[in-house]
């Protein structure tokens, strides 16, 4: 099992760096040809692509917790009815969305437009966006159920090789005059080819059992995948509001050319999230298979011990964005954009690290089928976020946004703690000092070092900026092993070194 957990968790980080390095080369390129106006309106189309994704009424999430459960209990008939069940469902809605937002793109895609360009590109992108949804939607089924089969490294290939292609396309052929068109093109012709290769490779790893013109439509699984989907739909929207809503609410407020002053700190930040996702996304299968094989012990075990190492990770991560983040995206996309970013950077670190200091607990409630806790608390959660948003923009800009924020998730972090604390049969206290307590000496240090480092000489370049990077993850890494690991990560560890040693020799 960690052999595959390993591998699994592996290829979803591999694939999460791949996307950061391109990133790193597109996004200047991007602001570049888009200009601030159609970057910032691309982030806010993003956003709203986003909340019309929600519109998959959590069945995505369903079908990777019924998935890993047929599949641990052999069960082949229910696997295939959940299966076509899912396409049937969200084919439906792919149809009705695109014909809603193909219907909005002909009549009023022009009130995107500023009045200096031709309204005719946002008619265009309106209409691709539309195409998109009719593949977006039943390839959920596709990921879904591969990430309950855990065949997580097919998917991650094909995303690898897909977004290195997009990258290229784009590099070579987008200009300020087809810039929007261009990516919007890419995007949703990318997407399409992903998802069917997905079902293709589903056909293949599960014997021809799982087809989408094999099966029929079961009323008793359709209502089964909506009851738990609808679980996963308002803790999905909430999120979204919380993470997603805030380039919408700055864009409305302060205009599309004051979003990337925003997004392209928010979207560093939020990389810290998208890493511990990709590690532990593969868990939720995981801890469904021993839930369903009643292996508590174990299911306390793995969420002990792999806590205390995601808690770690994010600490690490938080403290280098947080010392060096300003000074990287100065030299990244340009000193208008890092200039007295600072601040906004911390709050928005503070707002992605408070929820991963219980890493799996959306895991764990799911695959429990106790996400109930989170219909309750989200939404008060996602509603606080904006209805403090918004006055604060007003008031205080793009720092009111984010310390808007802020506020609701440390409630959140609480309260599903001590649920997923109760789930696990231990108390608060033993997770906070298992899990949570070991990383606090290691990222102190490594605080205390960018601190010195960057005071001694400013950051004037990448050479300063990734030797200071380096210097400080030795530092973080060395403390860490001495004095944060359990004594079964560090046989593990010994292990592992041994016999890569031997291996060597």
């Amino acid at each position: 099992m960690i052999k595959n957990i390993l591998l699994n968790s592996g290829s979803n980080v591999i694939v999460l760096f791949v996307k950061i390095a391109i990133t790193f080369i597109m996004a200047p390129l991007l602001v570049r040809n888009l200009g601030n106006y159609d970057y910032g309106l691309w982030e806010m189309l993003g956003a709203v692509i986003g909340y019309m994704g929600m519109l998959d009424l959590g069945i995505k999430s369903a079908i990777s917790r019924f998935t890993a459960t047929y599949n641990a209990e052999h069960d082949e008939l229910r696997l295939q009815q959940i299966f076509f069940t899912a396409i049937v469902i969200l084919f439906a809605i792919a149809i009705l969305l695109a014909s809603v937002f193909a219907t909005w793109a002909m009549y009023f895609s022009d009130s995107l437009g500023d009045g200096s360009t031709s309204p005719q590109r946002y008619l265009f992108v309106g209409l691709i966006l539309a195409a998109q949804f009719l593949f977006m939607f039943p390839g959920y089924v596709a990921e879904g159920t591969l990430e309950g089969l855990q065949k997580y490294h097919y998917k991650n290939l094909i995303t690898l090789i897909n977004s290195v292609i997009g990258s290229v396309v784009l590099y070579t052929f987008i200009t300020p005059q087809n810039g929007l068109v261009m990516l919007a093109a890419v995007n949703a012709l990318g997407l399409s080819v992903k998802y069917v290769i997905y079902f293709a490779i589903i056909y293949q790893v599960s014997n021809r059992l799982l087809s989408p013109f094999v099966a029929a439509f079961n009323y008793k699984q359709g209502k089964e995948l909506l009851v738990f989907g609808s679980k996963s739909l308002v803790q999905g929207l909430s999120h979204r509001i919380e993470t997603a809503t805030d380039s919408i609410v700055i864009g409305s407020i302060l205009g599309p050319a004051a979003v990337p002053f925003y997004s392209i700190p928010a979207n560093l930040v939020g990389y810290i999230r998208m890493v511990v996702w990709s590690a532990t996304h593969v868990l939720m299968p995981v801890f469904s298979d021993l839930l369903a094989k009643n292996d508590y012990e174990k299911v306390r075990e793995l969420y002990l011990e792999g806590s205390r190492v995601v808690v770690g990770l994010v600490m690490f991560l938080a403290i280098g964005v947080s010392f060096l983040g300003s000074d990287f995206i100065s030299i990244w996309i340009g000193v208008e954009y890092g200039n007295n970013a600072m601040l906004l950077i911390v709050i928005l670190v503070l707002f992605s690290v408070f929820p991963l200091l219980n890493p799996f607990s959306n895991r764990l409630l799911m695959a429990s089928n106790q996400h109930a806790i989170v219909v309750k608390w989200a939404p008060i959660s996602a509603v606080l976020n904006l209805g403090l948003s918004i006055p604060l923009c007003y008031e205080f800009g793009i720092i009111g946004v984010a310390f808007g924020s802020l506020i609701p998730v440390g409630l959140l972090l609480v309260i599903y703690l001590n649920k997923c604390c109760s789930i696990l049969n231990i108390s608060v206290l033993k997770y906070v000092k298992e899990s949570i307590l070991p990383s606090i000496f290691p990222s102190l240090f490594m605080g205390i070092n960018l601190y010195f480092l960057t005071n001694f000489r400013p950051i004037d370049g990448y050479f300063l900026l990734m030797s200071y990077g380096l210097i400080s993850s030795v530092v973080f890494v060395i403390t860490f092993i001495l004095f944060s690991l359990s004594g079964n990560q560090l046989r593990w560890l010994k292990q592992k070194i041994s016999k890569i040693m031997i291996q060597s020799v």
